[in-house]
């Protein structure tokens, strides 16, 4: 039977119990604490459990339970299911996971309402996802995608062709970007004499296809990188020889060997124009 502290003390009867003073529970093998507990400024060293069913099990902020920092919901009816964190050696990362009583469990992450969840806004290491994903929904891409294993696309894929300007400086906005499979060109900086550039050939796979859609209002040319002696049609094109682009032409680019493209362009009656040397 437990004695309570104010039958044999009356001054903690009527005036309840404060202390400014170290208070030192070490040698029990528990403490109970009241359903509702603030601890404020509290180090704990050890082994803490928390026994609730409570929606706010714990609760850390500065409201207290509203609009809290960290909530622990353990409300659910028989909940055996819960999130733990492994902590490891320095460099040796940190391990987030799902436990429970059962031997497979699943882990959701929720924003709130439409908020967006973001991975790695400020890291500057890669994200990799392991095993085999679905995404439901729409995705867009705005960096480099690498896959390292075949990427079924049940619903079709879409890009957004990339819009260039044709220049004469080998500028951001006539560079054809890495991964880049469509480009809409756009109206000349100056003359005929400018040109797109395509990307650094190594940056691509054997057999990548770059579609360009010629509606510059006028002929332009397409080159490589400045000194990449890479070739368009086996003709170095990274310079003053330059692959013709006429006004209203597709034309198709085809990563050929690891150091040329082969380079076709269609008339808008799809007709295939005759091989077009650099020149």
């Amino acid at each position: 039977m437990a004695i309570l502290l104010e039958d044999h003390l009356p001054v903690v009867k009527f005036n309840g119990l404060n202390t400014n003073k170290v208070v030192d529970f070490s040698g029990a093998t528990s403490v109970a604490l009241p359903a509702t507990t603030t601890i404020a400024g509290t180090t704990a060293a050890g082994t803490s459990t928390i026994t609730s069913t409570s929606a706010n099990a714990l609760t850390v902020g500065r409201q207290g339970a509203t609009d809290p920092v960290l909530k622990i919901n353990a409300n659910t009816a028989s909940v055996a299911t819960g999130i733990e964190v492994v902590g490891a050696a320095a460099a040796g990362g940190v391990n987030v996971r799902a436990i429970s009583s059962g031997t497979n469990e699943n882990l959701t992450i929720n924003a709130k309402g439409s908020g967006t969840i973001t991975l790695a806004p400020t890291s500057t290491g890669a994200v990799t996802i392991t095993p085999a994903t679905t995404i439901t929904g729409a995705l867009t891409q705005t960096g480099v995608a690498t896959f390292a294993a075949a990427a079924v696309f049940s619903a079709g894929f879409t890009t957004t062709a990339q819009a260039v300007n044709p220049s004469n400086d080998s500028g951001v906005g006539s560079t054809i970007l890495v991964g880049s499979i469509g480009v809409a060109v756009g109206a000349v900086v100056n003359d005929a004499n400018d040109w797109i550039v395509l990307p650094a050939i190594a940056s691509c796979p054997i057999g990548h296809q770059i579609r360009i859609s010629c509606n510059a209002g006028g002929n332009f040319e397409l080159r490589t990188p400045a000194s990449s002696n890479t070739k368009i049609n086996d003709i170095d094109a990274d310079g003053s020889q330059e692959y013709l682009c006429t006004d209203t032409d597709l034309v198709i680019v085809t990563k050929h060997t690891t150091t040329s493209w082969v380079a076709q362009s269609l008339t808008k009656l799809g007709a295939v124009r005759t091989a077009v040397i650099p020149d």
